[in-house]
């Protein structure tokens, strides 16, 4: 829970990559910034940065429900 500010860090478990997870978070119409973007040396990526300031809480609650849609299509894998 974050006490102020306008975005919130996360880490994926495991060591994925939020660089994977953004494409499929496309696909379901939400995105973030990957935290190697903000990274002078050794990035993290498993890292993303997500805002929240200008966002009511009925759309956070949906963005974060396709988030998760996003995280299981990755783990899922490809299809084959």
């Amino acid at each position: 829970m974050p006490h102020g500010g306008f975005f919130v860090w996360a880490r994926l478990p495991g060591g994925a990559d939020a660089t994977a997870l953004l494409a499929a978070a496309v696909g379901e119409g939400v995105s973030f910034v990957p935290g190697t973007d903000f990274y002078a040396t050794g990035p993290d990526p498993s890292t993303l940065r997500l805002s929240f300031s200008c966002t009511r809480a009925e759309d956070i609650v949906e963005g974060v429900a396709r988030l998760e849609r996003a995280w299981q299509t990755l783990r899922a894998g490809p299809r084959s």
